[in-house]
């Protein structure tokens, strides 16, 4: 209470939405925001700005700023020890954010940004993250795991729990959610659900298991699934003188591409065209 009737002239002014006298730019400042600030910017906003390059500024720029209204102005190490507050959050946080002038939620920015650091010490709650559900769970979603809120992968935990379970209704997840999850998993495109149900035994799990089903099936695929990139870096599997789309060997070929088409990217037909552009130089085995 005496912390906000000592900053009460402040606090009405911020809360009134209204600029106050002693929120301005101090003559004093003029030269250090002109050298330092971008120009034509808000009183608050050059305010801001002199509060970060404060080692830079002279000394009775400084002194001006520091007889505002506002304790914003002040480094946060000087906040807390005048206050007396000395905790492991505080101690952390001057250390990270020590540098950032308040206002406009730069504070707020700084600690988002720095969450990991300051969590143990502070106590913070586990920082929230988007979730998007894949399309063929979304009906999943809305049956098995309808009390969820979406976020932190939380609904896709859910939806794992379920898988080879039922609820207490007898529902279990769908095929192609099913298959949706195992792409996921290896990091591919989940649009390939539906196809992963059709063409493989769903005992498939890694990656390379997943790709080597889909290989033979690339011209069947649904309109948006892609394996090819896959294929491409999984450099275990294809090398550049393996068909992307059939998965056939093309040994003989091996030493010609090396020769002639080194740095040509596997698809597309790009290589084969390399090679057909040095036909008259191919050795018999390519041929």
């Amino acid at each position: 209470e005496k912390c906000l009737n000592s900053k009460h002239a402040y606090l009405s002014s911020m809360c009134a939405n209204r600029r106050q006298i002693s929120d301005r730019l101090p003559q004093e400042c003029k030269s250090d925001a002109t050298k330092l600030c971008t120009t034509g910017q808000a009183d608050e906003l050059q305010l801001m700005c002199l509060r970060k390059f404060r080692n830079q500024l002279t000394e009775t720029c400084w002194q001006s700023l520091s007889a505002l209204q506002s304790d914003g102005w002040e480094p946060l190490s000087s906040q807390f020890r005048m206050r007396g507050v000395d905790t492991p959050c505080t101690r952390t946080l001057v250390e990270v954010c020590g540098d950032i002038a308040p206002g406009y939620g730069a504070l707020r920015t700084c600690v988002d940004n720095n969450w990991k650091k300051l969590q143990d010490d502070c106590g913070l709650n586990a920082q929230e993250s988007p979730e998007e559900v894949a399309p063929a769970c979304l009906e999943d979603s809305l049956v098995l795991c309808k009390h969820i809120t979406p976020g932190n992968d939380r609904v896709h935990k859910c939806l794992q729990s379920f898988e080879g379970h039922w609820n207490k209704d007898g529902v279990t997840l769908s095929k192609d959610c099913v298959s949706a999850l195992k792409l996921q998993a290896a990091g591919m495109n989940t649009v390939c659900a539906e196809d992963v149900t059709r063409f493989c035994v769903h005992l498939e799990r890694s990656k390379a298991e997943l790709l080597r089903c889909l290989r033979p099936h690339q011209h069947e695929l649904r309109a948006g699934c892609t394996i090819r990139a896959h294929l491409y870096e999984e450099e275990n599997i294809v090398s550049t003188h393996v068909n992307l789309h059939t998965g056939r060997s093309a040994e003989g070929c091996a030493p010609d591409i090396r020769r002639f088409c080194r740095g040509v990217k596997p698809g597309h037909g790009l290589i084969h065209e390399c090679l057909l552009q040095h036909r008259a130089e191919l050795s018999p085995d390519c041929w």
